[in-house]
């Protein structure tokens, strides 16, 4: 884009009622002028930048428009594609062979193809999905948010059927300036515009779809694939519809599941069991990504111990192998003693008081 406050019509050096005829032979003279390849002075490729950028937009009827109504502040809401992309560069890019080298240098595009815009910044999004999802892999769609030119003001700010005005306050400049007299010196400070906030304008009459912003925001639904074992924090670059150079990284999360938790590639679970039951052993049917799994559960299992069922957890990507299910067991005291249980214990206590006596021990009376 233009500098914020450029005016494109002085840039080319025609009048504001010039005819395309006459922007397109401005421009040619200005561009054969400061192309790089044959102006080597300081500045020259600047200055072929910014006539591009002003012939891009007065040459094509529609943004000229926003233009004369807006301002820069119209313009703001576009992206290098819609600045460039409604530009028959196959027939301006006459320049005695030098055209070619220097769009696909300056703008990253060919001459054949025209200028290419710049990738805007990507969009950011969180994809939560579902173990199940990760374990078998497949598709899943995601909702991304995208911000555009409002389609109401068309990127002024200002309701349909006005337009934003000169900012009183600092004529138009986007700064104020404020001069002070230190003996014989003169001190000039400037600072940005608190009315118009740099913009050089002052929007009376504000967009009621997008509160002057000039922006919009819409959703756009893209289909990303899920690879089995996909790591947490994977991000999946996504090009977003629309022919836009603009992308998507989703980053894939895990989503949270009632009975397993995700360790890289290895799955956790509790289970609760018994007292008798960590003291005799037993079988647990144990859930997994798979269905259900029988799991041995030795005897003199201790509260807090972790048992392992093999190769029950995710894949890992790029192998056969898969990593593993853990379950930490948790021993379940009874919430109360029937009088014949209560007897039980206290025989099963006797018995191992009476084991862990040695002979040396003297016996009660």
């Amino acid at each position: 884009m233009p500098a914020a406050q450029i005016d494109l019509y002085e840039v080319l050096g025609v009048p504001r009622d010039a005819d395309s005829a006459a922007i397109k032979k401005a421009y040619r003279k200005l561009a054969v002028e400061f192309h790089p390849d044959r102006n080597k002075s300081p500045g020259a490729e600047e200055k072929f930048k910014e006539v591009t950028e002003a012939f891009a937009v007065l040459s094509d009827p529609e943004k000229r428009r926003v233009y004369d109504s807006g301002g820069m502040a119209g313009l703001g809401g576009f992206s290098a594609e819609d600045l460039y992309g409604g530009v028959d560069w196959g027939d301006i890019d006459g320049l005695g062979g030098l055209g070619g080298s220097l769009f696909g240098s300056l703008f990253g595009g060919s001459r054949s193809r025209g200028v290419e815009p710049e990738r805007t910044q990507p969009v950011m999004v969180e994809l939560h999905v579902p173990l199940e999802r990760i374990m078998h892999g497949g598709i899943e769609q995601v909702r991304v948010p995208v911000r555009g030119t409002c389609s109401a003001c068309h990127g002024t700010g200002a309701r349909a059927g006005s337009q934003p005005k000169k900012c009183p306050a600092c004529d138009g400049q986007g700064r104020q300036v404020a001069a002070q007299s230190r003996g014989n010196a003169s001190v000039q400070q400037i600072s940005i515009c608190s009315q118009c906030r740099g913009t050089g304008q002052v929007i009376e009459n504000p967009c009621p779809t997008c509160h002057s912003t000039g922006q919009s925001t819409e959703t756009q639904t893209v289909t990303v694939a899920i690879v089995p074992g996909v790591a947490d924090g994977t991000v999946i670059r996504v090009e977003l519809p629309g022919g836009l150079k603009r992308e998507a990284r989703v980053v894939v999360l895990s989503q949270r599941h009632p009975q397993l938790e995700r360790r890289g590639h290895d799955l956790w679970t509790e289970h609760a069991i018994d007292v008798t039951d960590a003291v005799l052993g037993t079988k647990l049917d144990v859930r997994t990504l798979d269905g259900e799994c029988t799991l041995r559960v030795p005897e003199r299992t201790s509260p807090g111990a972790v048992l392992r069922l093999r190769g029950q957890g995710l894949p890992i990507p790029g192998t056969t192998d898969r990593g593993h299910l853990y379950v930490a067991v948790r021993v379940r005291m009874p919430s109360e003693l029937s009088p014949e249980v209560r007897a039980l214990y206290e025989q099963i206590r006797s018995l191992q008081t009476a084991e862990q006596r040695t002979p040396d021990q003297p016996q009660p009376v």
